[in-house]
């Protein structure tokens, strides 16, 4: 989720929760069990922590179907996995 406020009530809000309104927070949330974090470090799993700070640094470049693989960026696998779902 990216946190760009789009209006003013919006800039309210997120202010109120302690987010930036610039964009600059980004927020994962696990969807097998909603658990999310804002704070990449708050995870407190190796896993979640490594791909919520790639998340942050490649925002603006993932698309939808993308697979974050730690493994790869950590460089512990040669090639990146592929998702096992295919683009409709």
């Amino acid at each position: 989720m990216d946190t760009r406020a789009a209006n003013a009530q919006q800039q309210v809000l997120l202010r109120s929760q302690g987010y930036s309104v610039d964009g600059r927070t980004v927020i994962v949330v696990q969807l097998n069990d909603g658990t999310g974090q804002c704070d990449a470090y708050a995870w407190g799993s190796r896993t979640m922590t490594a791909a919520h700070v790639y998340i942050e640094a490649h925002f603006g470049e993932l698309k939808d179907g993308d697979v974050v693989d730690v493994e790869f960026i950590l460089g512990e696998s040669a090639a990146p996995k592929v998702s096992e779902v295919q683009p409709v």
